[in-house]
This record gives structure tokens, sequence and C-alpha cells, in this order.
């Protein structure tokens, strides 16, 4: 299983001491075989371009496996935002339209309520962790 992290969910995994249900998840993506993949739009929403500042981010994105969102992917991502009942961000839409074109995926989020909106747009049951 992978795990798709949005800003929340890779804020989380970037503190000094991350959130023990964000560790716990991680571990069990890594004993699975699988990766942390972070759609590179979440490292707009994550950095702000300061090495000093954005240093903890870097740290973990050096072991996470970035996502590009191409043209298709977005596609996909607008289609789930316009199905969606909530007003969500296309951030949030694009971290959904990922998890959801992996095999076998979960979302690590601090946003539950948007991501499982976007969910309930797709034709996928994707796990949610709230952090």
């Amino acid at each position: 299983m992978d795990a798709v992290l949005d800003s929340g969910g890779l804020a989380a995994w970037a503190q000094r001491r991350p959130p023990r249900d964000v560790l716990e998840a991680l571990e069990v993506v890594a004993a699975s075989g699988g990766k942390v993949v972070v759609p590179t739009v979440v490292v707009v929403e994550s950095t702000t371009g300061r090495p000093g500042d954005d240093c903890a981010v870097n740290h973990r994105l050096r072991r996470a496996h970035p996502d590009p969102c191409l043209i298709d992917r977005a596609r996909q991502a607008a289609a789930l935002r316009f199905r969606s009942v909530r007003d969500v961000s296309a951030v949030d839409a694009v971290v959904v339209a990922t998890a959801v074109a992996l095999p076998s995926s979960a979302v690590v989020t601090s946003d539950p309520a948007d991501i499982a909106a976007l969910l309930a747009a797709s034709d996928r049951d994707v796990p949610v962790i709230a952090v």
C-alpha cells in the first residue's frame, strides 16, 4: 500500500516528533513495500522557497516519491472537484486523484472532510488517515 500525503500530512511527517498515527501508517506502508507519495502541487502548498524554513519538509521529501500532476491527472482532479458536494481545493482534488490512480493507497491528511467528499465523488474506497 502507498500513502499519499496532502500538505497537512507532509507537515505532520516533517515534525521533529511526528504524531504516532502518522508513524504507524508509514510503517505499514514500508512493511508492505509501498511508497510515500507526495504530489508536486503539495510541495507548492508546503514550502516557502527559503531553505532554512523548509529544512524539515525538504528532509522528508528526499524520502518520498514525488508525483507530478500531468494533464490527465489534472483532468481527473477537476472532475472529482466538480462532482464533489463541498467546495474543495484544487490541491486536495489532486491528492485524491493521485490516490485513486494508485492500485492500493491511503491518504494522510489534516482535512479529512474535504478528502472524504472528493473520495465520495470517485469510484474507489481509499482509507483516510486524519492527522
